[in-house]
C-alpha cells in the first residue's frame, strides 16, 4: 500500500526505500510533498519524521525532527 500511494504520487522509485514496515525517503522530497503525504499515510498510523543518521549502514542516530 505504501509503494502503491508513492507511486500515484509519482515520485521515482530511486528517491525512496522501503524496509522493515518502513519508508526512508529523500528528506527534500518529503519536504516538499509532506502535506500530500500525511493526508495518504498518518490515517493508518504512520508518522512523519526525518531522520539524520550517521552516513554507515544503520549508522548512529543524529538528530529526529518530527513533520
Amino acid at each position: 500500500m505504501q509503494k502503491k500511494t508513492l507511486q500515484e504520487m509519482e515520485i521515482p522509485s530511486e528517491l525512496f526505500e522501503i524496509k522493515d514496515g518502513k519508508i526512508e525517503i529523500a528528506w527534500w522530497v518529503l519536504e516538499e510533498l509532506k502535506e500530500d503525504i500525511k493526508e495518504e499515510l498518518e490515517p493508518s498510523g504512520s508518522r512523519l519524521t526525518i531522520i539524520e543518521r550517521y552516513p554507515f549502514e544503520d549508522g548512529m542516530l543524529v538528530e529526529l525532527i518530527p513533520l
